[in-house]
């Protein structure tokens, strides 16, 4: 794990930053295969924080996935009530899996209730903080420089503009989102500033 991945990931696995958690596993889902992700989490969010869909290979089919995303710090565990509020959600949302993911562990209740859940039907997954981690530290390293990357993105955008097309081009550096529309080699900018995912 590179050293700016291993800095960001100080403070969000030591539940410092609950915001920061709720984007690394939302890149982490979008690194490992989900799909259609959704950034719910807000006040009001019936307890989920992203949503998504992911193929089963084994089934053929598409699955409904919400995630219920809870920071914690020092010697706190997540209890039953996030257990709950993430089945609330999956009633709410309409969707197959709810996952509560934590940075810290579980209590032996919240396994509890969600072996309870499970055998009333409901299909519920826990992540604790040693799982997060096995997944964050599989991030690929970043084997080629900004620069490379930013001349094979122009040359690709360039050769598709030329074939008489037209892109709507996102890049996201760290908070920022800079939203372009490129049409006929012209770039005309349409918003450039935070995003709050």
């Amino acid at each position: 794990m590179s050293e700016a991945v291993a800095d960001f990931l100080e403070p969000v696995m030591e539940g410092r930053d609950w915001k920061g958690l709720e984007l690394a596993v939302y890149r982490l889902l979008e690194h490992c295969g989900w799909e259609n992700l959704q950034y719910v989490g807000e006040s009001g969010d019936m307890g989920a924080d992203i949503l998504g869909v992911r193929y089963n290979q084994k089934t053929g089919e598409y699955e409904s996935y919400l995630f219920q995303v809870k920071a914690v710090s020092g010697d706190n565990y997540i209890g039953t009530a996030a257990v709950d509020q993430a089945v609330q959600g999956q009633g709410f949302y309409g969707c197959k899996i709810a996952v509560v993911v934590t940075n810290g562990e579980f209590r032996k209740a919240a396994y509890t209730r969600k072996d309870e859940l499970n055998r009333l039907h409901f299909n519920v997954k826990l992540w604790n903080g040693v799982f997060l981690s096995q997944l964050l530290s599989k991030f690929p390293e970043a084997k080629r420089d900004l620069a490379l990357l930013i001349e094979q993105l122009a040359e690709y955008f360039f050769s598709f503009i030329c074939s008489g097309g037209q892109q709507l081009l996102k890049i996201t550096l760290g908070d920022h989102c800079y939203l372009t529309k490129l049409t006929d080699g012209n770039s005309h900018n349409i918003d450039n500033g935070c995003v709050d995912f």
